[in-house]
């Protein structure tokens, strides 16, 4: 059985680096691909069957449903926060003398990443997060039960004010936190992401997840190698559920 990636037009030079044919459009009904192992890699699109209603894709890694829900950040947290700690999340009124991080319900990168201090309403299309002050945030990327960590690290080319966006730092890897990993793919599970990253803060012995990822950018040969043997398993899962 053949297998490929769907994924957005922003990701498809990270993407085929998975190893797979690589695609960011569906042209004819989703019923054609029914003999196909999609993986959806931050595309979320819903397309049409031979019945002209939307459907998944019959044999699919990272279902459309799950991707949809975690880009929808204000959802999810609230998904997420039913398993693992979140940061405080405000949806309408952020209290005085709470400060917190105002974000777009739907977010990529650094994207208006803004701290303000309360008291204040939370303008529709957004949502505050307490911001939580450390220095120390972990990249967690899973696949299937397979995880990795990183150390979150400033580039010289990195301007660090008060309140640093670490989205466009880079990474040190590290040994995984103790239950860091289980506590992760728990955060997964809950969105129905079966491969992906989560962005974790730590202070005080506690793990604060920030958010899921549903296409974190292959930009080393270290997670090259990570994904495309995490993907071979729930590959070879999905094979052996197949009749």
């Amino acid at each position: 059985m053949d297998v490929k990636v769907l994924t957005v037009k922003s990701e498809l030079e990270s993407a085929q680096r998975l190893g797979f044919p690589t695609f960011t459009k569906v042209e004819t009904s989703v019923n054609n691909y029914d003999n196909v192992i999609i993986i959806r890699w931050g595309n979320s699109y819903r397309y049409l069957n031979n019945l002209g209603k939307y459907r998944d894709f019959k044999n699919v890694i990272n279902p459309s449903k799950a991707i949809r829900l975690n880009v929808q950040k204000d959802k999810s947290i609230l998904e997420i926060s039913k398993v693992v700690t979140t940061p405080a999340t405000y949806f309408q009124n952020v209290p005085a003398g709470k400060l917190v991080v105002v974000r777009s319900t739907e977010h990529t990168g650094g994207c208006n990443f803004q701290v303000k201090k309360g008291p204040f309403v939370v303008e529709t299309g957004f949502y505050a997060k307490a911001y939580i002050q450390t220095p120390i945030e972990y990249r967690v990327w899973f696949c299937g039960n397979n995880t990795m960590a990183a150390r979150r690290v400033a580039l010289k080319s990195n301007v660090v004010g008060k309140f640093p966006c670490r989205s466009t730092w880079g990474y040190s890897y590290c040994d995984m936190p103790k239950g860091l990993d289980e506590k992760t793919l728990l955060a997964a599970k809950s969105i129905g992401l079966q491969s992906g990253a989560a962005d974790v803060l730590y202070k005080n012995r506690k793990f604060y997840f920030l958010e899921l990822n549903s296409a974190p950018s292959i930009d080393t040969v270290t997670l090259e190698r990570f994904y495309r043997n995490g993907l071979n398993g729930l590959i070879e899962e999905k094979l052996s559920q197949i009749v």
